[in-house]
């Protein structure tokens, strides 16, 4: 049975900024100056950000296409070096080092820790700067260097970010069948365990776990909004997630 907490359910109307659930500067009204909030209970958490996965892990960093899984390599380069490595080794030691999100049709999720967040893209449409689609998708291949330059900004410190790659059904089409609803749930479980038990290990003192997500596999993949919002907000209370963040 689930655990007998329901997790907080948060929707934010943006897409992945990575800045932590709590935010913990206010603004002193007296001074006018931004200062750390003081509080008396520290929440000890663990944050993490779904990577919408195709089952070959980062498989089109170096194309054109700019979607969450590209954009997402392109703010963290050090995952382009971590699959590259991946494929080397997969290649020349064991095959337990293949980037793979799926294997054997089971979902196999891939958990990245510390990774570090060093450029900030903003996606939106900037017509001010002669940008007047905003760069996602296939918009991105069709804007020059020197374009893009003025919505990239750098992060110095680099923020990190701890990711959950699973990938989704793609290729279907009309309704989906019971098994196809079941092997998507259990795909979901699989990746928010995962990261429950790595939290578990990585953090004591019965730490809270926070997963930052959005519309899985609804883009390329072609599944329903609606169905993948529930399927991930029933997950999360099945394995037993303290909070999920639906961006």
């Amino acid at each position: 049975f689930p655990p007998s907490k329901i997790p907080k359910f948060y929707i934010v109307q943006d897409v992945y900024d990575y800045k932590p659930l709590e935010n913990q500067k206010k603004t002193d009204k007296k001074e006018g100056k931004k200062e750390k909030t003081e509080n008396n209970k520290k929440i000890n958490s663990m944050e993490w950000h779904v990577n919408f996965a195709d089952s070959d892990l980062f498989t089109a960093y170096g194309t054109s296409l700019f979607a969450q899984d590209e954009i997402q390599v392109a703010e963290h380069p050090i995952l382009a070096n971590l699959k590259e490595l991946l494929v080397k080794l997969s290649q020349t030691e064991s095959n337990r080092f293949a980037p793979l999100t799926r294997e054997y049709n089971m979902a196999t999720p891939i958990l990245i820790t510390n990774v570090e967040r060093r450029i900030c893209f903003d996606l939106r449409p900037r017509p001010e700067v002669g940008i007047n689609r905003g760069i996602y998708g296939n918009h991105f291949s069709r804007c020059p260097i020197n374009k893009l330059e003025k919505v990239a900004a750098l992060i110095d410190p680099p923020s990190i970010t701890n990711i959950i790659a699973i990938a989704a059904l793609s290729g279907g089409s009309g309704r989906y069948s019971r098994a196809q609803i079941k092997e998507t749930f259990l795909t979901a479980c699989t990746g928010f365990c995962a990261a429950l038990l790595e939290t578990q290990r990585l953090v004591k003192n019965s730490p809270q776990v926070v997963v930052h997500t959005g519309n899985w596999g609804t883009g390329a993949f072609g599944n329903n909004k609606e169905l993948m919002a529930l399927i991930q907000l029933v997950a999360s209370w099945t394995v037993g997630i303290d909070t999920l963040v639906y961006h």
